[in-house]
């Protein structure tokens, strides 16, 4: 594995484990298995992305800065710059 998918897998492990508590267990086991069964990490975080927009949920401003840098770093644009952060 080169350096720059190295570390696109290290910032897609780091977000989902930042936002895991927030996701249902169905969920969690799908995107897990993008990310650490598949090696699909821009599909893992995109279905992050789709589920915490689709079902509203808020995330810190720790969890979409992980989110933005990884989805970033990838090239990837779904529409994370439009997830909730609360308080």
């Amino acid at each position: 594995m080169d350096a720059h998918a190295e570390k696109c897998r290290r910032l897609s492990e780091h977000a989902f484990e930042l936002a895991r508590d927030l996701l249902d267990a169905d969920q969690a086991k799908e995107i897990s298995e993008f990310i650490y069964k598949y090696n699909e990490w821009g599909m893992g975080l995109e279905t992050l992305v789709d589920v915490l927009l689709e079902d509203n949920i808020a995330v810190s401003s720790d969890q979409k800065k992980a989110i933005m840098v990884a989805m970033r770093e990838m090239g990837l644009d779904r529409n994370q710059t439009l997830l909730i952060v609360s308080g």
